[in-house]
């Protein structure tokens, strides 16, 4: 490269860029690690379900419930509860089966709540019916990762 192609503040700004580029990277998987750390409870669709759990870092407990169910909305708090108690051993997700009526019928869920278990993207436990706070956790302990 001679001295006339060579322009340093082209240069700098190349260098700012990727130093940039690179710390956005960086903050991405911080918050994504955050936010499994978080123990939150993360709201899935039709849309993005396989996707979320093929690629979960831990297994995931999917509940499926709709807004007119009594025992979905008993068993709410529970599993916010559980979600904040198992965060970075277990992801706690939610379906409403009433705005994704296609996975519901595809994992065939014909009651609710059903939660089911996912580890590497395969169901691997299901749950039907609502249960109090210390029975499910004790249900769902002997999937989560230490």
């Amino acid at each position: 490269m001679t001295s006339e192609e060579y322009d340093p503040e082209l240069e700098r700004l190349k260098l700012k860029k990727l130093r940039d580029m690179l710390r956005k990277g960086e903050d991405q998987e911080k918050s994504k690690e955050s936010f499994y750390m978080k123990g939150e409870v993360v709201e899935l669709t039709d849309g993005n379900f396989e996707e979320f759990i093929s690629k979960a870092p831990l297994p995931v407990v999917v509940d499926f419930w709709a807004a007119w169910c009594g025992p979905c909305i008993f068993m709410e708090p529970i599993f916010k509860e559980l979600a904040k108690e198992m965060a970075g051993k277990m992801i706690f997700a939610k379906v409403n089966v009433d705005e994704s009526p296609s996975v519901a019928s595809r994992l065939g869920i014909y009651a609710i709540p059903t939660m089911i278990v996912f580890d590497k993207g395969k169901p691997i436990h299901r749950i039907t019916g609502a249960r109090p706070l210390d029975v499910l956790r004790g249900e769902l302990s002997r999937f989560a990762k230490s």
